[in-house]
């Protein structure tokens, strides 16, 4: 049999409501207004909608 290389568990992603989910949500957000992926509005909604 070959050597493998150990395998590493997938990592768990932030709960839902969790604050580090929030914050890398609003971080993703961000950057997406900040390439014109998104609108001002748009921005505010989804980030009032997170932060609810």
């Amino acid at each position: 049999m070959q050597d493998q290389p150990p395998v590493r568990p997938a990592a768990v992603p932030p709960a839902p409501g969790s604050a580090s989910g929030v914050a890398e949500r609003l971080t993703r957000l961000g950057e997406m207004l900040d390439r014109g992926l998104l609108t001002p509005e748009e921005f505010g909604t989804a980030k009032a909608a997170l932060l609810r």
